[in-house]
């Protein structure tokens, strides 16, 4: 052999040698994730708020604009007077929240000049009636009655616990994605002069700056100020419709927009875990309330090559998911709701793995629990000899693991890390793993 013949045969052998570590090391590559800037991955959104339900002056809201907004699968905020609210009005306030509105505090007496005298009225009692007569979701955005504010009140409000307020004054471009202050975003008012040109224009604004058109309207077709023409608003809402279905806007609710740009700032997203068979996801971030804080968010992912059939799964669901491109997919996610797990499908090494995943499960007593609890593994089709039990709390951090759980015995954790340091209180992740095979479930600690 001589030296350029020896040469070669050496680099082939150390090629070859790479190419079989891969394939046994079994390692997917170029997978990452991020947050989307809005839901669905739209390039805009847009909320609009019909201010003064339930008064005489704007039945349109409830006779006219509700059904119109039904029918196209559109949502917007309602900013109720609580004074005008009879027990059938309220009824109607519960049916368009389940119809998706919201229900967004306006005031309780709609007065046009108050001060801290009536902060408590106007504000504290006005947020609980909403609350206590529509249980079905919570007020977390306050719309002042005929745009009067100021810092005092302003201030207030950010002590309420709710998300935002209507006063950050009237602006000709749509908020910037990544608002710096909820309680003060610039929003447009509908004037008769407007139009339709308007109204459409300002959201192709948010579309084409990728930020939030916050739009106030009143009544339709009523005897409102500045009442939206019939013809108009239908044209407008087609409008809307379009934009969705394009993939260029999500129009949501002023409160839910906000709850997805607090929760997008708050959490981060990251791989681990990664093989030939599947990746995990794991937010990161500070612990929100979950009784606010519950809206999906958008995940973007890079798949890893030969990632040709995709199944995703968060806590025991398997996710809807949509393709962008050959290596691209976005699925909505909630953080609560513990690790994600996307499992390459089409790959002979996860036929059972992914079996396992759908019919497999944890079984875990008592729960809630307050001393100690009990994980066991329930119907799995072959034996693996030994899981290591894993808790997680809410960010995702391990807070806990135990190594050698025997396949038919139970694991158990009594809320302390693996320091001895007791837990708060709140949910935590269970997982049971051996490999590639995971099982999870959810725990509540409670004292």
């Amino acid at each position: 052999m001589d030296k350029n013949s020896g040469s070669l045969f050496f680099a082939v052998a150390i090629l070859s040698a790479f190419m079989l570590t891969c394939v046994m090391t079994g390692k997917a590559q170029a997978q990452s994730v991020s947050i989307a800037t809005w839901q669905n991955n739209a390039k805009g959104a847009y909320s609009m708020i019909m201010d003064d339900f339930p008064g005489s002056w704007t039945p349109g809201i409830e006779q006219i604009a509700d059904t119109m907004l039904a029918n196209r699968g559109l949502a917007v905020s309602i900013a109720t007077i609580v004074t005008h609210c009879t027990s059938a009005k309220w009824q109607v306030a519960r049916d368009m929240v389940s119809r998706g509105h919201r229900i967004e505090c306006h005031s309780w007496n709609h007065l046009q000049s108050w001060g801290p005298t009536e902060f408590a009225k106007e504000v504290d009692s006005a947020l609980a009636a909403i609350d206590r007569n529509v249980p079905n979701q919570k007020c977390l955005f306050y719309a002042f009655p005929y745009d009067s504010y100021d810092d005092v009140k302003v201030n207030y409000l950010r002590t309420k616990g709710i998300l935002g307020c209507r006063s950050g004054g009237w602006g000709a471009n749509p908020n910037p994605y990544n608002l710096s202050d909820p309680f003060r975003p610039k929003y447009q008012v509908f004037g008769t002069a407007e139009g339709l040109s308007g109204l459409n224009s300002f959201v192709s604004s948010a579309v084409s700056q990728g930020g939030w058109a916050l739009r106030e309207t009143h009544g339709v077709q009523d005897a409102s100020w500045n009442p939206v023409p019939i013809d108009t608003f239908r044209a407008h809402l087609d409008f809307c419709r379009q934009e969705i279905d394009n993939g260029n806007l999500w129009m949501a609710p002023a409160q839910t927009v906000l709850k997805y740009i607090y929760e997008r700032k708050n959490y981060a997203v990251s791989v681990q875990n990664a093989n030939v068979s599947q990746f995990e996801i794991l937010f990161q971030g500070n612990a929100m309330d979950s009784s606010i804080y519950d809206l999906p968010l958008t995940l973007l992912v890079k798949l890893p090559v030969n990632y040709d059939s995709v199944e995703v799964v968060q806590g025991g669901t398997i996710l809807n998911i949509v393709r962008l491109n050959p290596d691209s997919i976005m699925f909505n996610a909630n953080p609560f709701r513990g690790i994600i797990a996307v499992q390459n499908a089409g790959s002979s090494h996860t036929s059972d793995q992914i079996s396992l995943m759908k019919d497999a499960g944890i079984k875990i007593w008592p729960n809630p629990v307050s001393g100690k609890a009990n994980v066991i593994l329930l119907n799995t089709n072959r034996e693996a000899p030994f899981f290591d039990l894993n808790i997680y709390d809410i960010r995702g951090r391990m807070v806990y693991t135990s190594s050698s759980i025997q396949h038919s015995a139970s694991g158990i954790w009594d809320g302390r890390d693996n320091f001895g340091n007791q837990m708060g209180c709140g949910s935590y992740i269970v997982e049971l793993r051996n490999g590639s095979d995971c099982f999870r479930g959810n725990i509540t600690f409670i004292k």
